[in-house]
């Protein structure tokens, strides 16, 4: 058995596979520039490198798109507010 079948097999709680996470987490990946472009003078005065805040924002939106439970928000919206919050918890090395 290959890793491809064991792979598409496996299912996230929200029952999404890795193939459709995957699939959503790239086509939201723009919202990270966006938000460090919205807070760019928060990243410079924390003294943050940009580089290590995209690699942490990355990591969220990947849990915020396993966590997902439709509702009363979108998924836009609540990666956004992941986002946010994940930036404002980033501290410089």
């Amino acid at each position: 058995m290959g890793t491809t079948a064991t792979t598409s097999a496996k299912t996230h709680e929200n029952g999404m596979t890795v193939e459709e996470r995957n699939a959503l987490v790239l086509a939201y990946l723009w919202c990270i520039n966006s938000v460090i472009r919205q807070n760019c003078s928060l990243v410079q005065a924390a003294h943050l490198d940009r580089d290590d805040v995209y690699q942490s924002l990355a990591l969220r939106l990947i849990r915020a798109v396993e966590r997902y439970r439709p509702g009363a928000r979108s998924l836009k919206g609540y990666i956004f507010s992941q986002l946010k919050y994940e930036l404002l918890n980033c501290k410089s090395a």
